[in-house]
């Protein structure tokens, strides 16, 4: 049996627990290997993209980008997004949109007039 190729997970919500289901890539949650598992995955994220400063933390992953003009900024974000993104598809991973969100920094904004979009 290999520790990083076979066993089982469930989940339970109070006194539901589902079916146990066999893993095909990962590792258990709370076990001694997972985080040095996690820093060896992440470890050449940096290198999906020259234009996003990487800062990470723990599973928490920042990503920052600078541009003087916002549409440059929007398209840069998201070409370097996209490289993120075959990046975290080859390394067997994903970015949860519903846990992702951008700021923009600048001294002073004024209103936008168009929505800036993001992928996901």
């Amino acid at each position: 049996m290999s520790y990083l190729s076979s066993g089982t997970q469930s989940s339970q919500t109070g006194s539901i627990v589902s079916k146990k289901e066999n893993l095909v890539c990962g590792v258990t949650q709370g076990s001694l290997l997972g985080p040095l598992l996690v820093l060896i995955t992440v470890n050449d994220m940096h290198r999906s993209s020259p234009k996003f400063n990487f800062y990470l933390f723990d599973d928490e992953t920042n990503l920052l980008c600078a541009e003087i003009d916002l549409r440059k900024l929007e398209i840069s974000v998201n070409q370097e997004l996209s490289k993120l993104r075959d990046w975290l598809d080859r390394n067997k991973s994903f970015l949860n949109p519903s846990q992702s969100n951008f700021v923009i920094f600048h001294p002073f904004q004024p209103k936008l007039d168009y929505e800036l979009k993001v992928i996901t």
